[in-house]
């Protein structure tokens, strides 16, 4: 029983690994890139909360001593 299952995993992977030159519609190239991103010149454990578009202001809060910061 365990010859049997070794032998039929080993050929599962030799014919899921073999590629035979073809390329399938389903090989996609992928990158990560950041969109949007801010640096904050801030000491602490700061989390942000909200944005405000008009004037440009971010309002966040230390996690560690309830300081809020604009």
């Amino acid at each position: 029983m365990k010859k049997w299952l070794c032998f039929s995993f080993s050929a599962l992977i030799l014919y899921g690994c073999s590629n035979n030159g073809k390329k399938s519609e389903d090989d996609f190239a992928y990158q990560l890139m950041v969109t949007d991103s801010i640096q904050v010149d801030y000491q602490g454990n700061l989390f942000l909360y909200d944005y405000d578009h008009s004037s440009d202001q971010f309002l966040g809060m230390d996690n560690g001593t309830d300081d809020i910061i604009i």
